[in-house]
């Protein structure tokens, strides 16, 4: 079911004043993995915006990531780095540090 935009936002509000009432913050595993996969589009937007062509491994890789700092991270990396191939090092150096 889903909810009219406006009753989207009216209850986000009323959850975030809840939230700060109570000095607590919940996410649901549906909700993390929803923010990951919502971070993985972006880094795949943002290859393709600069770089026009991404290899579908690369972005195979990224889609395998659920850890939200390290999406983040790389999110950011994408938006800086040099070339695609320096991207992927990135990518290849991360996933060997875990």
């Amino acid at each position: 079911m889903t909810l009219p935009p406006e009753l989207d936002l009216n209850f986000k509000a009323e959850l975030d004043r809840f939230e700060a009432e109570q000095e607590m913050t919940y996410m649901t595993s549906i909700e993390r993995i929803g923010r990951a996969q919502a971070i993985q589009e972006s880094i795949a937007e943002v290859l393709e915006a600069r770089f026009n062509q991404v290899p579908p491994g690369l972005i195979e890789q990224v889609n395998k990531i659920y850890e939200l700092d390290k999406l983040k991270q790389l999110l950011r990396r994408a938006s800086i780095t040099e070339s695609i191939s320096e991207f992927g090092q990135q990518l290849s150096q991360e996933n060997t540090d875990t």
